[in-house]
């Protein structure tokens, strides 16, 4: 029996591949947005145009049917999560936001636990204190209010905006030294976007109403094995990685040389065990990494990855190191 969906910010990254999945499944799928990407996926289904900033046409847009899910995917804030909240309720069989695991501090233990987070921190920047308080909007209310939490660590996978994987991929293409401070090694986890859909669905369909869900792939990488793994997805030789302290590079001139995935967190490895007893199966990364990879040749072919105007420099430096 198909559903009735709401996707609020529909039309970018995995949000696009859920929407797809929907209709894929042949529910009844609406998608509010301010229409300014995406017009072949915009045409397949209902389109609600609108700024949800813009607060009283966006809560009057969302309450104008039922739906038995919405899933958020743009609420960076309280007030947005307020807003939907106050427009859908009574309206709705579930709630799905999408948030991240950036929510839990800095230092937090090796293995991410939901209960673990603290949404009263303000460390980690904008971006993950606003997702702290969307949270908060739902965990902290004694008012009924179906809803579901997922939340994904880094997110690979095709429409990907960030550029992140790109800076690592550009410098395996060039077979140069890779520069890694060693004491910004980290041991991570990322989710492959149809995996991050699945927990999304599973959510939705399967999850207690105040469910938080980590989702994330099994595999276990530091950037060094990551490295590894990006250059035989790519079908090349894994370059060098030279281990070169921070201070040497700020020494070198290159202060400014950021690793994609963060350095905050000595390891950053949701635990899974909640969403894998809903039946969530994730997929291993040497299945889905060889097409991030190729959807990353052909989107930035020609395009250079942040700070790759000093790549002469990082080599120099790395090749230093490493003789």
């Amino acid at each position: 029996m198909s559903a009735r969906a709401l996707v609020i910010g529909g039309t970018a990254f995995f949000g696009r591949r859920l929407v797809e999945t929907l209709l894929e499944r042949g529910d009844d799928v609406t998608v509010l947005s301010r229409g300014q990407s995406a017009p072949d996926l915009i045409a397949r289904v209902r389109h609600l145009r609108g700024d949800r900033n813009d607060r009283a046409p966006f809560e009057a847009a969302i309450a104008a049917r039922t739906y038995d899910f919405v899933f958020d995917q743009i609420a960076f804030d309280r007030e947005d999560v307020e807003s939907a909240r106050s427009a859908l309720r009574g309206r709705i069989g579930k709630y799905v936001l999408t948030s991240t695991s950036a929510v839990y501090a800095a230092g937090a233990p090796r293995l991410l636990r939901e209960d673990e987070a603290d949404l009263d921190s303000i460390r980690g920047g904008e971006y993950a204190v606003g997702k702290r308080r969307c949270e908060a909007v739902l965990l902290r209310s004694d008012e009924r209010f179906p809803f579901a939490i997922v939340r994904p660590p880094v997110v690979q996978g095709r429409h990907d905006p960030t550029g992140r994987v790109w800076f690592l991929l550009q410098r395996v293409l060039d077979g140069e030294p890779i520069l890694v401070p060693p004491e910004e090694e980290v041991i991570f986890r990322h989710a492959w976007a149809d995996d991050v859909v699945q927990a999304l669905l599973l959510a939705a369909e399967k999850a207690p109403d105040g469910a938080v869900l980590n989702v994330a792939s099994t595999d276990l990488w530091t950037y060094r094995s990551y490295i590894h793994d990006l250059a035989a997805a790519a079908g090349f030789t894994p370059p060098a990685v030279a281990p070169v302290l921070r201070s040497t590079l700020e020494r070198a001139k290159l202060d400014t040389y950021r690793l994609p995935f963060g350095t905050g967190y000595r390891a950053w490895v949701p635990d899974t065990a909640r969403i894998e007893a809903l039946g969530f199966k994730p997929t291993a990364a040497s299945v889905w990494l060889p097409d991030v990879v190729s959807y990353y040749r052909r989107r930035h072919a020609g395009g250079d990855s942040e700070g790759y105007a000093r790549r002469g420099r990082e080599v120099q430096v790395a090749r230093a190191a490493l003789a």
